[in-house]
């Protein structure tokens, strides 16, 4: 996957639009135009004072991460944007991606952070750590990781979170007060450390 991944990332960036491609870009976790609605008034029911401190505290370094990667376009090409591995299918011996449907513009260490993220939730904690090495390691034979520090990453992965929680929020609200629960221990972990761990 990571070198499949990398290879994307090599197209992409050599990728010419034919007329009438999306002008779209992942900007905000909210590519969709969707209505950020998670820590509004109609959500506080879900929350307790300290569990809605540590969702907004998340939501701004989340946005201070997006404002950093957008200050400069240098680097901003066509990402997959939903390349987690059950969009991934293997056919005799390759692996082939599908499903193209939310490709925008956006940087390759989004798109890296959106398919670790659905990786974490598929794989028990002590199975996280290893394929994520591999992943990195098969990416790294043909292009450079693409953090710019360390733990950007995972910050993007928080926004995938958020926006998860946004349509739980939107759809399922009657699961929201025990998913921001499950959400803001997982945070403040990551508020601590700057990286995402399931405990």
């Amino acid at each position: 996957m990571g070198l499949l991944f990398a290879r994307l990332h090599e197209h992409g960036a050599e990728f010419v639009p034919p007329q009438g491609f999306t002008n779209r870009r992942m900007d905000s976790i909210y590519s969709r135009d969707e209505p950020s609605v998670l820590l509004s008034e109609a959500c506080q029911d879900a929350f307790t004072p300290e569990t809605k401190d540590i969702l907004c505290q998340t939501d701004q370094r989340v946005k201070e991460a997006f404002a950093f990667l957008y200050s400069d376009l240098l680097g901003l090409q066509v990402i997959h944007n939903d390349l987690h591995h059950a969009n991934i299918k293997l056919y005799r011996g390759h692996l082939f991606p599908i499903d193209f449907e939310d490709t925008l513009w956006g940087f390759p260490v989004q798109d890296i952070a959106m398919t670790l993220q659905d990786l974490m939730v598929d794989l028990s904690p002590e199975e996280y750590d290893p394929y994520q090495s591999t992943f990195q390691e098969g990416y790294e034979r043909l292009q450079l990781w693409p953090e710019s520090y360390e733990g950007q990453i995972d910050t993007f992965r928080v926004g995938c979170m958020l926006w998860v929680a946004n349509y739980v929020a939107r759809y399922q609200s009657t699961y929201l007060l025990e998913h921001v629960g499950w959400l803001a221990r997982l945070f403040e972990g990551y508020l601590e450390s700057g990286f995402v761990r399931r405990a």
